[in-house]
């Protein structure tokens, strides 16, 4: 019940070392700790819960360089990647190197990157709020705890994903919230100091909005505006009017709400096609359909929501073999591998295999596992409730919604 509410996915990397996690159900990361030579020698982070700094660690030892990365007010990690293998004569696989991105930058690499079997975990909505792994001398293996973009605060229902900007402004001129076309607040001025921030609240009735200027250049100037709108009704629109600069809208928020409560990781795969999603917060996988020949064809997939039966696709074209494979009650998804990567001439990037394991069993290969970048997403803790991806005539990319347990 510590970490309630979290999703733990991994581990990557080795088996050697003895198994060490955090002890709370994260809510903010504040700070990372590493030492690195051509290998992660030692890793440590805080983190907040319920206000409080707890820290995690060190595990490992304090050899070769110190890299401390410390986490502003509002921002959080947004994906981890790295490297993992051999190393010497004695070590068969430990973490060669780790490579993080939060909502405003890029950290690393730290670690040796050209040695290795590359992973990569991004996180589309929701945020990495702490780790687990295995260590001796060496961080042996790594993996991530994830927390959904809703939970509660003062009783509201905090749901929704962040937004951004990236233009440089001196003063907030006007925020503007519609609900069902009515303005419910228009009445908002602020000068930004010469501070690295200000977080800003309002709350009505209806609505808490909260914002976080943030000065990441010279005295007196705005380049990071974002925050989050969190209601228990659902706002048909939301915009920002920054002083010399133009309208910046956004109405992802209907779509937030209806998949609130999962952590949406990936994608995998090309940029090609067309992107695809499911459309309701998925509580259970009920079946996958795949045409798989020497790439990955067509996909779709049902799950239930409220005891309703909800079909996703299909996308790509069904030529190949048909795969169908049907999740018995209490089964579910722990974990998803494959390849993704070139194919024919004409195609850069698209998912060449597709590979499942449930708590019962192992499912598939689909497709050609010999060809292209291998990808895996093992979940420890959590489920892969659904799927969001791109497509054309191929399966270009895919990527999971996970739920807590």
């Amino acid at each position: 019940m510590e970490l309630a509410g979290l999703v733990q996915v991994g581990l990557w990397g080795g088996n050697a070392g003895s198994p060490w996690d955090m002890e709370k159900s994260s809510v903010r990361l504040v700070k990372i700790t590493i030492y690195a030579s051509n290998v992660i020698n030692s890793f440590s982070f805080h983190y907040q819960v319920d206000g409080k700094l707890h820290t995690a660690g060190p595990w490992g030892n304090a050899s070769g360089t110190l890299h401390e990365i410390t986490f502003r007010e509002g921002e959080y990690l947004t994906a981890m990647s790295g490297t993992h293998g051999p190393y010497a004569s004695s070590i068969a696989d430990c973490i060669r190197s780790l490579k993080f991105a939060t909502n405003l930058k890029t950290l690393g690499p730290y670690g040796d990157q050209t040695q290795g079997t590359p992973f990569t975990v991004p996180v589309s909505s929701g945020r990495i709020v702490g780790f687990f792994g295995r260590s001796g001398d060496l961080l042996d293996a790594i993996g991530l705890y994830l927390r959904p973009n809703w939970w509660t605060r003062e009783g509201w229902a905090m749901k929704g994903s962040p937004w951004e900007m990236k233009e440089s402004s001196v003063r907030l001129e006007s925020i503007t919230i519609y609900y069902n076309s009515n303005v419910i607040n228009s009445s908002f001025q602020y000068q930004v100091d010469t501070s690295w921030g200000r977080l800003i609240r309002f709350q009505s009735f209806t609505i808490s909005l909260e914002i976080l200027i943030v000065h990441l250049s010279s005295p007196r100037q705005v380049t990071y505006l974002y925050g989050s709108i969190n209601t228990h009704h659902i706002p048909s629109s939301f915009h920002i009017l920054i002083t010399h600069h133009s309208l910046i809208t956004a109405t992802r928020f209907n779509r937030d709400m209806e998949l609130a409560g999962l952590v949406q990781v990936g994608l995998w795969g090309g940029n090609a096609g067309s992107p695809w999603d499911m459309e309701k917060s998925s509580v259970r996988l009920v079946k996958i359909t795949i045409y798989a020949s020497n790439v990955i064809n067509s996909f779709s997939f049902q799950y239930h929501v409220d005891g309703k039966l909800h079909t996703a696709g299909p996308w790509g074209n069904a030529s190949g073999t048909l795969h169908e494979i049907t999740f018995r009650e209490g089964e579910y998804l722990t974990a998803m591998s494959g390849t993704h990567g070139p194919y024919a001439s004409s195609i850069a990037d698209c998912i060449r295999s597709l590979k499942f394991a449930t708590n019962h069993k192992t499912l598939g290969p689909y497709g050609d596992q010999t060809q292209g970048t291998p990808f895996t997403i093992p979940v420890s803790s959590g489920r892969i409730v659904g799927f969001f991806g791109r497509s054309g005539d191929l399966l270009d990319a895919i990527g999971l919604y996970l739920r807590p347990n």
